[in-house]
């Protein structure tokens, strides 16, 4: 399984029931008396779709199972769990990096002699970090993060009421269904890919690694916002905090060109379905 299950069980029974709705009430319009020509060929199209529901119903039960059967095989659920920690520390340590900064240049000019060249010398230093930190990072962690724990939360709920709503008699909402069932597929194979990606292109043995080098200069700037000293461009390695924070914004800003490729397949899989475009 992936970062959510699709519940086929759920949403295959849920299409069933509908579409036999579907092929009772069509007949049933069909041999009324006295029903014009137009509305029995309306009520044949309902028995039609009604049968076309129920194989899509089959077919949607049997393309979650080989779903489940490859994403849980190479993406196993903790990875989700995993990249959603990811984002959420980015978050915290993103916005105490910035406050620690911050601390630290405010602190600066009250060293004697040499204290405002210092604390210009660190403000320049550091503004481009703080412009990382600030505009990259900070937002687009706190977006990653929110898609991944929305989908976690709701991708159930979209698949079930895609394949329901795909059911519903004479096309009532197969539209609609068909950008639910959509965004629910292509977020269930794509969340759980988001560490490999990150991890192969930025050449990390995992997440976590990250996190663990970033603490090392969260305990440097914590000790010096406590004292801060003139060797302080010697006790903070800016040269490699700077690459540090260089590959965190790399890390977020591919994480958001992997949700817009979800976005754009689920718009491709909604037109293919349902002849809507999830842009509707």
């Amino acid at each position: 399984m992936g970062c959510y299950s699709l519940d086929a069980s759920s949403a295959v029974g849920l299409a069933v029931g509908l579409a036999m709705m579907g092929y009772a009430i069509g007949n049933i319009v069909r041999f009324l008396p006295g029903v014009s020509s137009s509305t029995r060929q309306a009520a044949a199209s309902a028995v039609d779709y009604a049968i076309a529901c129920l194989v899509f119903a089959a077919f949607a039960g049997g393309v979650v199972g080989l779903l489940d059967s490859v994403i849980g095989t190479f993406a196993p659920a903790h990875d989700c769990s995993a990249v959603e920690q990811f984002f959420l520390n980015s978050i915290w340590r993103a916005s105490a990096l910035i406050g620690g900064l911050g601390a630290i240049a405010a602190a600066l000019p009250f060293i004697p002699v040499v204290g405002a060249a210092l604390s210009i010398g660190f403000t320049v230093a550091v503004a481009p970090l703080l412009i990382l930190l600030g505009a990259i990072i900070l937002p687009t962690s706190a977006l990653n993060f929110v898609i991944v724990a929305a989908f976690k939360w709701a991708g159930p709920h979209l698949f079930t009421a895609g394949v329901a709503a795909i059911a519903a008699p004479n096309r009532l909402l197969k539209g609609l269904g068909s950008v639910l069932i959509s965004f629910a597929i292509v977020f269930y194979t794509a969340l759980p890919l988001i560490p490999y990606a990150i991890v192969s292109v930025m050449g990390w043995s995992s997440p976590e690694e990250f996190q663990y080098a970033l603490s090392e200069y969260e305990g440097q700037i914590d000790q010096l916002k406590q004292n801060p000293v003139a060797g302080i461009f010697d006790a903070l390695d800016i040269t490699k905090l700077y690459k540090l924070v260089v590959d965190w914004t790399m890390a977020c800003i591919l994480t958001a060109v992997v949700v817009a490729i979800a976005v754009a397949a689920a718009r491709g899989l909604s037109q293919s379905l349902g002849g809507v475009s999830a842009g509707v």
